[in-house]
């Protein structure tokens, strides 16, 4: 399958599925959570993984299918039910899309994507980490406890350790968090890092 690999420098400086190629075998079903415009799908396809591209945004996913053709691509808003039935993916890949809601929001949230995950599935998933100011932590008007109202209608969580695993637990039992460093945009990006499966 061709696909567009006018971003790769990009890519290249931020390669952080590498680390959990254990859990991305080839033949596998994923969803790219909030698949932007599908640099992750990219990585995934290439891989040898049968992905599905979610975003709310029209235009990130007629992005992501330009730069992979023939992706399969799902339209929705992460804060209603998700459009797939219980337990239809093996992975579910995240990253930077789980941190944009209230607190309310974002537990429903992991129980909804532990409730389409495989039992034997795993979360893979990044967030903004609490003083990633590169990326507006504590910018703006704090709406709940690290959740910023960062621009007219923009709002971004960030997250510790604690928190993530407050979010997390009630849906799934944690595997890893790791705090990570990388380079997004040419600036220095703080993330936390989580592996998960569904809790029985």
């Amino acid at each position: 399958m061709p696909v567009d690999r006018s971003r790769d420098s990009e890519r290249i400086s931020d390669p952080w599925l590498d680390e959990h190629a254990d859990l991305l075998q080839a033949g596998l079903t994923v969803l790219d959570f909030g698949c932007g415009n599908g640099d992750d799908s990219l990585e995934l396809v290439e891989r040898g993984l049968q992905v599905v591209a979610f975003d709310q945004s029209l235009a990130s996913l007629r992005h992501a299918r330009q730069r992979v053709p023939g992706l399969r691509i799902v339209r929705g808003d992460m804060r209603d039910p998700l459009p797939f039935p219980n337990a239809s993916f093996d992975r579910v890949v995240a990253s930077l899309s789980m941190h944009y809601f209230t607190w309310e929001q974002s537990i429903r949230l992991a129980a909804e994507v532990s409730r389409i995950l495989k039992p034997s599935g795993w979360l893979i998933c990044r967030v903004n980490r609490v003083g990633d100011v590169n990326f507006s932590y504590a910018a703006g008007r704090e709406i709940e406890p690290e959740y910023f109202e960062v621009g007219p209608g923009h709002f971004k969580r960030f997250f510790t350790e604690e928190s993530l695993r407050q979010m997390l637990e009630p849906a799934f039992v944690i595997d890893s968090i790791v705090p990570r460093v990388s380079t997004r945009w040419k600036k220095e990006k703080q993330t936390l890092v989580a592996r998960a499966t569904p809790r029985a």
